[in-house]
């Protein structure tokens, strides 16, 4: 139940945001910034926002190792044993980005939440901004 909540808040910030911005490119969903996207319930909230086609920016301490279990082995959060697997398993995602960082570190945090400039020098556009965070 509080698992469904969180997404739908989530869902709910996202619509309601992407609707006030007039800056958002309406042909760009903005992506969910989440924290703790490893964790217990973390893992099962970015599964079904992914599974509900909306991007996701994860906020990770260490990105996944080479020597994790390579991502076409993992088709399932199901196959994940360790927060490793699940961090492999979600950078073979299309729709999921890994940003290295921790909470404390301010740039790490800008970066979950607005994505890079295109670099047309115009850094005015929330296109690439998230739409909530969870």
């Amino acid at each position: 139940a509080l698992l469904s909540f969180l997404i739908a808040a989530a869902m709910t910030t996202r619509h309601s945001s992407h609707a006030l911005s007039s800056n958002i490119d309406t042909n760009t969903k903005p992506a969910v910034a989440v924290i703790g996207g490893t964790g217990r319930l973390g893992r099962l909230a970015v599964q079904e926002l992914v599974d509900q086609g909306v991007p996701c920016r994860l906020l990770v301490r260490k990105m996944p190792s080479s020597t994790s279990t390579a991502p076409s082995s993992i088709s399932s959060l199901d196959e994940c044993d360790t927060s490793e697997d699940v961090l492999a398993y979600f950078q073979s995602l299309p729709d999921v980005t890994l940003i290295k960082g921790d909470v404390n570190d301010l740039e790490a945090l800008k970066t979950l939440v607005v994505a890079p400039s295109d670099g047309d020098g115009d850094d005015s556009s929330s296109a690439g901004s998230c739409g909530a965070c969870l």
